[in-house]
């Protein structure tokens, strides 16, 4: 199924940058909203698909989110969000 939470836009994306070889992505209020529901394995397998996606772009290897511009300690308080994220094709093999 889907691993975005349901009703996410994508004007919910603030903004992307890219530094070091890491993607940024600056998401708006409404990604931690939609994320408190989640399950531990629901907000491990939100982000890894998000990580995964992004570090297959050239010269991609590591992801970092932020929320309305600063790094949550979490969304849904399993996964600790601050630092970088690298891929982990393991974690979303259905």
């Amino acid at each position: 199924g889907p691993v975005l939470p349901q009703g996410l836009r994508p004007a919910d994306l603030l903004g992307t940058a890219f530094s070091d070889q890491t993607v940024l992505l600056n998401f708006s209020g409404q990604l931690a909203a939609l994320s408190e529901n989640l399950d531990g394995d629901g907000e491990k397998r939100m982000i890894y698909a998000l990580v995964n996606t992004l570090c297959q772009l050239p010269g991609v290897k590591k992801a970092r989110f932020y929320v309305q511009g600063r790094q949550p300690e979490s969304l849904a308080g399993t996964v600790y969000l601050p630092g970088d994220f690298l891929p982990n094709p393991d974690l979303v093999a259905e």
